[in-house]
């Protein structure tokens, strides 16, 4: 059997279409359609219904893509380290981020390592969907949470932990005063991200959570952050978020020897036996060789109780 065949029917399966398949693979369209009419024909069934508007696997079709998909990843796994032991690695890197950590931190990564590697080709899909990374065909997958991923059957390295700082604007301490401890935060005006809906800090080496209530709820840090430079209410933000505006002035930091928790951020991928040269070169560069965050352009400033 056509390896060929086996790998381009399984490119249209993860995509969903013949057009973005042949794209992604550099052939027509009606060359990928005509390698799936001859696979279908070797195999004896069908396995693709097409239609206008949709394409979707047959009942045969979904087995024997169940079947196939480890057997070709373990065929590109194998040659891509054979690449990658004589030269720089080539393909396809496919990853998958949280929309505003992609577009704040991972941006950075990637261009800078496309830099040192331009053989190599990276897809990138922005998205806070839940991926099941067994089922899509990313090599890694970037989650955010404040506990450890559970063990499983996937390799799993932590990137990055960017402190948290609660911050707020001037004209709102002004307007409400500063919080002295967590009791009289839960009592202020907070703007919460929907999938956070409760703050835990760090009180003299102890954790505390505070439920916070307020105006302002949604799943964007960044719309977090304009609402609080626009003065609606309190909230926490990444490092990477906020730190101009800290050293600005525009925002404060308030509580300063309470900290928010870190959220870490960890890299998902398959097992180390299945590790390709190109994920491997990618976590390696993320977490030793870029430089840290550069210092901010100004010292933070610490919340101060507004006078009257």
């Amino acid at each position: 059997m056509d390896i060929n065949r086996l790998a381009i029917f399984a490119r249209v399966v993860e995509l969903e279409s013949f057009g973005k398949a042949a794209a992604s693979l550099g052939l027509s369209k009606s060359s990928v359609s005509r390698t799936l009419a001859a696979l279908e024909a070797e195999v004896g069934t069908r396995l693709l219904e097409r239609t206008t508007r949709r394409l979707r696997l047959t009942e045969a079709g979904a087995g024997f893509y169940q079947r196939i998909r480890p057997l070709l990843r373990e065929l590109q796994v194998a040659v891509e380290q054979l690449q990658g032991s004589q030269a720089q690695p080539r393909g396809v890197l496919r990853l998958a981020s949280p929309y505003e950590y992609g577009v704040y931190r991972l941006a950075e990564y990637v261009c800078r390592f496309m830099s040192r590697y331009p053989t190599l080709r990276v897809e990138v899909e922005l998205t806070n969907r839940e991926i099941d990374l067994l089922e899509e065909p990313f090599d890694i997958v970037f989650r955010i949470q404040p506990t450890p991923l559970p063990d499983s059957s996937l390799m799993v390295r932590q990137v990055g932990a960017p402190q948290r700082h609660l911050v707020a604007a001037p004209q709102l301490l002004a307007r409400i005063g500063q919080p002295r401890d967590l009791v009289e935060l839960a009592a202020l005006p907070c703007l919460v991200h929907a999938n956070e809906r409760v703050w835990r800090f760090s009180v003299d080496g102890v954790e505390s959570s505070v439920q916070p209530a307020g105006p302002l709820v949604a799943n964007s840090t960044q719309f977090l952050r304009v609402g609080a430079l626009a003065g609606l209410g309190i909230t926490v933000l990444s490092e990477f978020f906020c730190r101009d505006e800290l050293a600005e002035g525009r925002l404060v930091e308030l509580l300063p020897e309470s900290p928010p928790v870190p959220t870490a951020v960890y890299a998902v991928c398959v097992s180390r036996r299945l590790m390709a040269t190109k994920v491997r070169l990618f976590l390696d560069f993320m977490t030793a060789e870029l430089p840290p965050l550069p210092p901010p352009r100004g010292r933070a400033r610490q919340a101060q109780t507004p006078p009257g």
